[in-house]
């Protein structure tokens, strides 16, 4: 007896939709909970250096709201 490529197909279909609960829903409240905790992270961007070379400006969203900020090349944290 010889296999078509094409036999296994049905038995594969069946296993993934076994594996993929199509009724399963999340909790909405540890959704919630998710998308405000990635709402609230931060973000810096636009670094550059000055014209000195001595001090990187950026824009950075950490508070809350964008502000731009200005620190030494080789500071690890945002400050002002």
């Amino acid at each position: 007896m010889t296999t078509r490529p094409w036999q296994p197909l049905p038995l594969l279909c069946l296993l993934l939709w076994l594996a993929v609960p199509s009724a399963a829903q999340p909790d909405q409240a540890k959704l919630r909970a998710d998308v405000v905790a990635m709402a609230s992270i931060g973000y810096s961007r636009a670094g550059s250096y000055l014209a000195s070379g001595k001090e990187v400006v950026f824009i950075a969203n950490l508070s809350g709201s964008p502000r731009c900020g200005k620190c030494p090349p080789r500071v690890a944290s945002p400050c002002n």
